[in-house]
């Protein structure tokens, strides 16, 4: 396969400026998280599959000391595009990317901070190039992080410790279903969006040789009586795991802040086990929903500083309640009607008896 390398001009050579192009292989890969672990190491690449989509390659090469670039392979053509990036570029990127998307991660907050840290570390220590970039002071100052990071914080400090300590594969069973799907809710107008009556979720979808290939995330809401039950899929559980971690402790900076050494020790693998009928569908009662969902509006409302959502939030209370009063009144009317169905049939047959009866008697 022929290489293109566009290191300069890059609109006028593909047709897209740099962050957009970036923007589309990191969708097409899917999974923010997996991309961004250990990126800064050597020689580092993750690909949506060989000859297919993008490649994002963070390694070190010897005749370019910025040697981070992003492949596009143009099958057709037997062409690969190479747009290179510096190392303070990709890392800008990245973080923008990171905070569009967070409402996708908020489980893995904690573990992408320590990435982005441990980032700047490796690039100044093995290679000499400093990224003169406090990444934690932008963290901080940002306010839907600061409420996903508050509202998650235990399933961060879990999914930190079994990353970094136990490194052991996190499944669904490890995730907190309820709580990733009202974070998810506070990605700019998913809320809006759900409050009007979309049920249906995702982020990310992808095709291969125009055919549908698979969604990073997913989420499916239904209701069933007095309960709301919500389908979870998530890309990178393939084969009934997320993904095989390494470790990082050399450049974590971040530890001290999540969890304490005494706290790993009591972490159990698939915590969720036993509380769920399935591994990624959970139940909850509308009543627990509504209070639930209460939090993320006023959540929602005070980041995004927005004016419509409570209304459209006692309207859909509203609503939800109208649709609980004609199911309970369906409910009685139906158990009524065969009560009455019951009655009539058993006074027929009373009255078949009593007749037979008469005509023994005669």
């Amino acid at each position: 396969m022929n290489i293109k390398k566009i290191k300069n001009r890059v609109f006028e050579e593909i047709g897209i400026n740099k962050y957009d192009f970036f923007v589309s292989a990191m969708d097409y890969i899917n999974d923010f998280p997996d991309i961004i672990n250990e990126f800064y190491t050597d020689a580092t690449e993750i690909s949506s599959g060989e000859y297919l989509g993008f490649l994002i390659n963070g390694g070190w090469d010897n005749e370019d000391e910025t040697a981070v670039y992003i492949s596009e392979y143009d099958y057709l053509n037997n062409v690969e595009i190479r747009v290179y990036f510096s190392y303070e570029e990709i890392l800008q990127y990245f973080l923008m990317y990171y905070f569009k998307n967070i409402h996708c991660y908020p489980d893995m907050i904690a573990f992408i901070e320590q990435e982005f840290v441990n980032y700047t570390n490796y690039i100044g220590e093995s290679k000499k190039y400093k990224i003169d970039l406090d990444v934690k002071s932008i963290f901080v100052r940002d306010k839907l992080r600061d409420f996903l990071l508050k509202y998650n914080y235990e399933s961060n400090k879990y999914n930190l410790g079994i990353i970094n300590f136990k490194r052991e594969a996190i499944n669904y069973w490890d995730k907190d279903i309820l709580k990733l799907f009202f974070s998810y809710l506070m990605g700019k107008n998913i809320l809006k969006n759900f409050l009007n009556g979309k049920n249906e979720f995702f982020e990310k979808e992808r095709e291969k040789f125009g055919h549908f290939d698979e969604r990073e995330l997913y989420f499916n809401i239904m209701s069933k009586g007095d309960k709301n039950i919500i389908f979870y899929y998530y890309t990178g559980y393939k084969n009934g795991k997320i993904y095989e971690w390494f470790d990082r402790k050399k450049y974590n900076n971040m530890m001290s802040d999540f969890i304490l050494e005494k706290e790993i020790k009591t972490l159990i693998s698939e915590r969720f086990k036993g509380k769920r009928e399935k591994e990624n569908v959970e139940i909850i009662s509308k009543e627990d929903f509504l209070k639930e969902l209460q939090v993320i509006v006023t959540a929602y409302e005070n980041i995004y500083n927005d004016n419509e959502v409570r209304e459209m939030f006692e309207k859909y209370k509203q609503k939800l309640s109208f649709k609980w009063n004609i199911n309970c009144y369906m409910a009685d009317y139906q158990i009524k009607f065969l009560k009455l169905i019951y009655y009539r049939n058993f006074n027929i047959k009373k009255l078949i008896y009593s007749n037979k009866l008469k005509r023994v008697k005669l």
